[in-house]
């Protein structure tokens, strides 16, 4: 997998999250890829396992960080408006100590601003976080101006405490709240209370795996802030996501996903 590595295999691909307010592209999260000698792009499924018994994912978490944001530079160089990119956070990395000093190292060798980047992280670290390295983390990253966001919330380790101890700026719903809502009254029921619960905090809602124009409809009735998702666009590569921001700039993609512009 090291080869991997040297030959520039692990890649990341960016999806949009779009803002339910008006249709505005908020930024777009960047996700692991390896791609394989057939040009084939394989998902995390098949290669976290191997990275985390060899060691190495540090090493995926810091490449993808550094290619999102040299695709970031790249972008802004080619007059296209993107507000931020974001980035998975591993265990590994928001239990390093130095991992604040590293964010800003690598936002000062690509020229961007801490406000450019946004972090992801699970909650799963902070509940076996001893030593509250992970949480102590978070709130040196928040102080710096970097956007954390607790992903996958209500995948089953969701706890309240959280987001009153956390400096966050928003909350992920996990794609299987939105994959709920399609089945019974319950699943809406959860995501009205969650929206409703973290307005009242002044955290944002993104819900991930919007799939359809119905799903962005109903999450908008719901209170979501913003969405993420297939019905907006597929994980793109770096060249890809270039042409869909050229396309989109005037809000016609966003408004063929029931996206008011």
């Amino acid at each position: 997998m090291l080869g991997a590595f040297a030959c520039g295999a692990i890649i990341p691909v960016f999806q949009p999250q779009v803002s339910l307010r008006g249709g505005a592209l908020l930024g777009l999260e960047a996700l692991a890829r390896w791609r394989l000698p057939s040009g084939e792009l394989a998902g995390p499924a098949g290669f976290f396992g191997a990275a985390t018994r060899l060691g190495l994912i540090g090493l995926i978490d810091e490449t993808i960080l550094a290619g999102a944001l040299g695709q970031l530079r790249s972008w802004r160089r080619a007059g296209l408006v993107v507000a931020r990119v974001s980035v998975n956070l591993s265990a590994a990395a928001l239990r390093d100590p130095g991992y604040p000093d590293l964010l800003s190292f690598h936002l000062d060798m690509h020229d961007l601003a801490p406000t450019d980047l946004a972090v992801e992280i699970v909650e799963s670290v902070l509940i076996e976080d001893d030593e509250d390295v992970a949480i102590r983390n978070v709130r040196a990253m928040a102080r710096a101006g970097i956007a954390v966001e607790l992903d996958d919330f209500g995948s089953g380790h969701t706890s309240v405490t959280n987001l009153l101890r956390l400096d966050l700026q928003a909350i992920k719903l996990d794609r299987a709240l939105v994959r709920r809502m399609g089945e019974d009254g319950r699943g809406e029921a959860v995501i009205r209370a969650v929206t409703t619960m973290t307005a009242e905090l002044g955290l944002g809602t993104i819900a991930e795996g919007a799939e359809s124009a119905v799903d962005v409809a109903r999450l908008a009735a719901l209170g979501c802030d913003a969405v993420q998702g297939y019905a907006i666009a597929r994980p793109m590569t770096g060249e890809e996501a270039a042409l869909w921001l050229a396309a989109g700039q005037d809000g016609s993609r966003l408004a063929e996903a029931g996206v008011r512009a």
